[in-house]
């Protein structure tokens, strides 16, 4: 799995550390997004989104945590 965190990392490049907490944030309110659209829980949109688009948001989200503690190992402390 780190491997692929690894991958991840590189892929980003030097992105700062302060910009890929940001994109947690951003993550985190997609899956909000995603459940309030699962759930028709929005009156104007009502059910607009899936399942599977939560999970899909969901695994963003997770992905995001392993990316920035793989930053934060090269971040002098």
């Amino acid at each position: 799995m780190w491997d692929q965190v690894g991958q991840l990392y590189a892929y980003h490049g030097d992105v700062p550390v302060e910009v890929r907490l940001l994109k947690l944030t951003e993550e985190v309110g997609e899956v909000a997004d995603a459940f309030i659209g699962m759930h028709g829980l929005n009156g104007r949109k009502g059910v607009c989104r899936t399942r599977d688009d939560l999970l899909a948001e969901l695994a963003d989200a997770v992905s995001q945590p392993m990316d920035l503690r793989s930053s934060w190992r090269t971040v002098p402390v």
